[in-house]
C-alpha cells in the first residue's frame, strides 16, 4: 500500500470521528504547526522550532501514519543526513578543532519541515486556510519592509530608524534581509501557480503575487532575486512551450525592473555585482581549500568552519584583505558550505534527499502536475539562490526551502489515486 493510500485512509478515519475528538484536535494542531513552520522564514527564529514541535505533537495525537512514512526513501536520506552531520560534529570535537562542539546544528532537523508541512497540509481544506493566513502575514511583513526601506532600517522590534540606511535593505519581521528575500522568492513561485491550484480567491492570489514582488524589490538580497527569477521561469516552463516563452518574458521584465531599482538606489553595489567584486570569490576559494583538507567529515559545522577559515584565508588569498577578519560566517554557497562544514558525504545525502523527493513528484506528475510544477520552481530557487548564499546550512533559510517543498508534497498527497510505480 502506498503512502498516498495510507494518508487517504487516515483522513477517512478522522472524518468519521466527532468534531471534538482528540484525534481531530491533533490534526488541527498539525496544521497550525505547518503554518508556523511556513511563516518562520518571514518572522523570528522561535517560530520554526515551535511549529515543528506542534507538528510532531499533532501527528502523534492524530495517530498519523508515521510508520508508513518510514517506507519513503527520501525520509531515510534525511535521517542519514542528520546522523552524518552529528558524526561530523563529534569527530571535529574529538579532534580538538577550534570552535567545534557536540551540540547538533540546525541542518540536523531543518529537513523535517518537508514531511511536517506535507502531512499538515495534505487536507485541501487545511491547506486553503493556512495559505490564506500566510498571505496575511506576508502582506503585513511587506508593508513593514516598505516603511523600513523608505524611512530607514535600524534596530528594535520593528527595525525602523530614520537615522538608518534608506533605500538599501529591508527585512520586515525577519532577522536578515536574506531570509526575508528568500521567503518572498518562495512565495512568488507559489503565487505563480494556476489559480485553479491555489486554494485562494483571485484577489488573494494577486495580493500574494504583488506582495512577494514588492518584498523582493525592497529586500536588497541579490541571491533571492536570482532565485526568484529562476523559480518563476522553471515553474512556468514545466507547463509547456507556451508557458516557457511567457516565463522568459516575465523574468526579463521583472529582473529589468529590479535591476533598475538597484542602479538608482545602490549604483556602487550594482556595479560590484556586475563585475563580481563583492568578495565571494575569495570566500569560495578558501572554502574549497578547507574542503580539500577535510573532505570526509568537514570542520564540524559553522563553529569549526569560522576559525579554520580565518586561519586559511591569508594562505589562499595572499593579496586580498579579508572581508571578515574573524572568519566568514559561512561559505556563501550551499554546496561549499555543506561540504566544508560537514564533509562531502553530507552534500551527497542532501542532494539525494531532494532528488528522491522530486522523483516522487515526477512519478505523480500525470495525477498531480501542479505538485511537480511547484516542486521544480522550489528547487530552482534553492539551487540558484544557493549559489550565492548558504541556504542549506542556515536554520531559517533551510526551514524555508524544505517547508516550501512540503507544500508541493502535500499537493501530491492530496489525490488518493496511485501511480503504477507506487
Amino acid at each position: 500500500m502506498s503512502i498516498v493510500r495510507d494518508i487517504a485512509n487516515w483522513q477517512g478515519q478522522l472524518s468519521a470521528l466527532p468534531t471534538m475528538h482528540p484525534r481531530r484536535w491533533g490534526v488541527r494542531l498539525l496544521a497550525l504547526g505547518a503554518f508556523a513552520v511556513l511563516v518562520s522564514v518571514l518572522l523570528t527564529p522561535p517560530w520554526a522550532s515551535i511549529g515543528l514541535g506542534a507538528c510532531i505533537a499533532g501527528a502523534l495525537l492524530a495517530r498519523a501514519p508515521l510508520q508508513q512514512a518510514l517506507r519513503l526513501p527520501w525520509i531515510w536520506c534525511g535521517i542519514a543526513y542528520a546522523l552524518w552531520i552529528y558524526v561530523s560534529c563529534a569527530i571535529a570535537t574529538f579532534n580538538g578543532l577550534e570552535g567545534a562542539r557536540l551540540r547538533p546544528p540546525g541542518p540536523t532537523w531543518t529537513w523535517l519541515a518537508a514531511p511536517a508541512v506535507a502531512l499538515g497540509l495534505a487536507d485541501p481544506r487545511f491547506r486553503a486556510r493556512v495559505l490564506s493566513a500566510v498571505v496575511i502575514v506576508l502582506l503585513v511583513s511587506v508593508v513593514l519592509a516598505v516603511v523600513q526601506f523608505c524611512v530607514g532600517l535600524g534596530a528594535g522590534r520593528l527595525k525602523i530608524d530614520p537615522l538608518g540606511p534608506r533605500f538599501v535593505l529591508a527585512r520586515g519581521f525577519a532577522e536578515l534581509h536574506l531570509t526575508f528575500g528568500l521567503g518572498c522568492a518562495l512565495l512568488l513561485v507559489l503565487a505563480s501557480q494556476r489559480l485553479s491550484m491555489l486554494p485562494l480567491s483571485p484577489t488573494s492570489a494577486w495580493l500574494l503575487r504583488s506582495a512577494a514582488f514588492v518584498g523582493l524589490a525592497v529586500c536588497g538580497s541579490r541571491s533571492a532575486l536570482l532565485g526568484a527569477a529562476a523559480g518563476v521561469w522553471s515553474t512556468l516552463s514545466a507547463r509547456g512551450l507556451k508557458w516557457f516563452l511567457l516565463g522568459c518574458a516575465i523574468v526579463v521584465v521583472g529582473l529589468a525592473a529590479l535591476a533598475g531599482r538597484m542602479l538608482i538606489t545602490e549604483p556602487n553595489r550594482a556595479m560590484a555585482t556586475v563585475h563580481m567584486q563583492d568578495g565571494r570569490l575569495p570566500i569560495w576559494r578558501t572554502s574549497l581549500h578547507l574542503i580539500s583538507e577535510r573532505p570526509l567529515t568537514g570542520w564540524g559545522g559553522n563553529p569549526g568552519f569560522q576559525p579554520a577559515f580565518r586561519d586559511a584565508y591569508a594562505t589562499v588569498n595572499p593579496e586580498s584583505q579579508p572581508e571578515f577578519p574573524n572568519g566568514a560566517p559561512h561559505a556563501h554557497n550551499s554546496a561549499l558550505a555543506l561540504a566544508s562544514q560537514f564533509g562531502v558525504p553530507a552534500l551527497i545525502l542532501h542532494v539525494a534527499f531532494w532528488v528522491i523527493a522530486m522523483g516522487w513528484l515526477w512519478r505523480r506528475r500525470a495525477i498531480s502536475p501542479e505538485a511537480w510544477q511547484l516542486g521544480v520552481g522550489i528547487v530552482a530557487v534553492a539551487v540558484v539562490g544557493g549559489l550565492f548564499e548558504s541556504y542549506a546550512t542556515r536554520v531559517l533559510q533551510g526551514v524555508g526551502i524544505h517547508a516550501a517543498l512540503g507544500v508541493a508534497l502535500a499537493i501530491g498527497l492530496s489525490s488518493s489515486k496511485e501511480t503504477p510505480t507506487e
